[in-house]
Order: structure tokens, then C-alpha cells, then sequence
């Protein structure tokens, strides 16, 4: 059963560190989300030139919107958010994001778009499925 989470980003004055917060049971998803801010500092530059990762600091905090268990695939969702952050530009307000992205940022397929959309269909603004 896919999850539905909301991730809260704050991007503060700092030094390029990333912390995290919320619901974090499993490992896998902590790697998940340093897999997408490792390819976010590798690739910022391609989003903005102006924008600097290393002058800022990253708090992520995901919360479960559903009683469904552990993060599965955190990257993609994550990867989103932190541009989004460091930009001050918000996601769009219906926004889901589905799927996952490997180590060198190859987005994977979905396993079951219906299941999730159906999951994410009957929820507010600014909350993602993973």
C-alpha cells in the first residue's frame, strides 16, 4: 500500500549540512533522502548559478498523513523539495510526486500509479505519495 507524506523543508543560513526530522524508522529512508541531496549539491548549479548550497543549511522533516508504515521511495520527493527550499519557490499546491531515483539520478518506474493516485486523490493541497 503507498504511503502519503507531507515533507516540510526549512533552509537556513549555514554551511551545507542536512538534518532530519519526523518519521524516521527505517534507515533506507535516511539513505534515500542523502542519495537525493548528494545529486542536488552535485547538480545545483544546473537549477540556479545564483543559488549556493554550501552557504545554506537543509531541515527536512516528513510526516506521515496515513497509518501505512515505513518510507519506501523518499529520493525523487526529496529531490524536489530542496531546490524548491533554497529557490524560496513552493511546490506546487496539488503536487504528488511518485516514484524513486537511483544514485546517479535516474528516475525508476512506479509500481502501481493507479493504487497511488487513488491514495493521493482523496487528500489536501501540498501532500506527497511515496
Amino acid at each position: 500500500m503507498p504511503g502519503l507524506y507531507r515533507l516540510e523543508l526549512q533552509v537556513t543560513k549555514g554551511t551545507g549540512k542536512l538534518a532530519t526530522s519526523g518519521l524516521w524508522n527505517s534507515s533506507a529512508a535516511k539513505q534515500q533522502v542523502k542519495i537525493a541531496f548528494n545529486f542536488f549539491k552535485a547538480n545545483a548549479s544546473r537549477i540556479s548559478v545564483s543559488a549556493k548550497v554550501m552557504d545554506h543549511d537543509f531541515h527536512l522533516l516528513v510526516v506521515e498523513l496515513q497509518n501505512t508504515g515505513p518510507l519506501n521511495h523518499l529520493a525523487l520527493s526529496s529531490l524536489v523539495a530542496f531546490p524548491s527550499g533554497l529557490l524560496g519557490k513552493p511546490a506546487l499546491g496539488q503536487m504528488v510526486v511518485q516514484g524513486d531515483m537511483s544514485l546517479g539520478g535516474s528516475v525508476t518506474p512506479v509500481e502501481s500509479i493507479a493504487e497511488c493516485l487513488q491514495v493521493a486523490a482523496g487528500r489536501p493541497a501540498d501532500e506527497q505519495c511515496s
